[in-house]
C-alpha cells in the first residue's frame, strides 16, 4: 500500500467580493516522486466572481524514467481533489509527445469551467456533464491533482496537497 505524503501549506486570500482582477497565488513547491514522475501545483488564479472558475497552475517532471511516451499537455488531463471530492473534464485527447528524462513542462493552465464532480478518482473515465461544477467558495480548501499518463497501464500522478483560505 502506498502512502502518499501531502505538503500543506497555508495561504490567506480574499474571494469573498466580487474580484476586479483575478488574484494569482504562488505556491512553487515540489509534489512527491511517483513512478519516476514528479507533479507540482506551481499557483493558483482565483475566481473574478463568487463562486465562478479559476485556474490551476501546474508542472510535470520526468526525473526517473528513460522516456515516456503519451504526454499531452492540456489541463483535460488532469483530476482535481477538492475537499474531498474529484472533478474532472471530458478527456478529448490530444497530441501527444515523448517526454524525456530530465524533461520538465511548467504553467500547464487547468482551467475549471469545464470540471465536474465524479464519484471517485478511479473512475475518472465516467464523466457526466450534467453533474456538479466545481466552485471555490469563502472558507478553508484542501487541493491537489492528479496527472493522468498514458504508459503501458494508464495510472494517476497526484500532486502535493495545498491548503488555501478564501473569505
Amino acid at each position: 500500500m502506498r502512502i502518499f505524503l501531502s505538503f500543506i501549506l497555508f495561504f490567506l486570500v480574499g474571494c469573498s467580493q466580487p474580484l476586479t482582477q483575478n488574484k494569482t497565488i504562488k505556491i512553487n513547491t515540489r509534489g512527491k516522486v511517483e513512478n519516476g514522475i514528479v507533479v507540482s501545483i506551481s499557483s493558483i488564479e482565483l475566481p473574478k466572481k463568487d463562486n465562478g472558475p479559476f485556474v490551476i497552475f501546474a508542472s510535470i517532471e520526468n526525473i526517473e524514467n528513460t522516456s515516456l511516451d503519451g504526454i499531452i499537455l492540456g489541463g483535460h488531463r488532469f483530476l482535481i481533489e477538492l475537499d474531498g471530492l474529484f472533478y474532472a473534464e471530458d478527456d478529448f485527447g490530444g497530441k501527444s509527445s515523448p517526454m524525456p528524462l530530465g524533461k520538465t513542462y511548467t504553467q500547464i493552465g487547468i482551467g475549471t469551467n469545464y470540471f465536474r464532480k465524479i464519484k471517485s478518482k478511479k473512475e475518472y473515465y465516467r464523466y457526466d456533464k450534467n453533474a456538479a461544477n466545481i466552485e471555490l467558495t469563502p472558507g478553508k480548501h484542501k487541493i491537489r491533482v492528479f496527472y493522468k499518463i498514458n504508459a503501458q497501464k494508464e495510472y494517476l500522478v497526484p500532486s502535493q496537497e495545498v491548503e488555501i483560505i478564501c473569505f
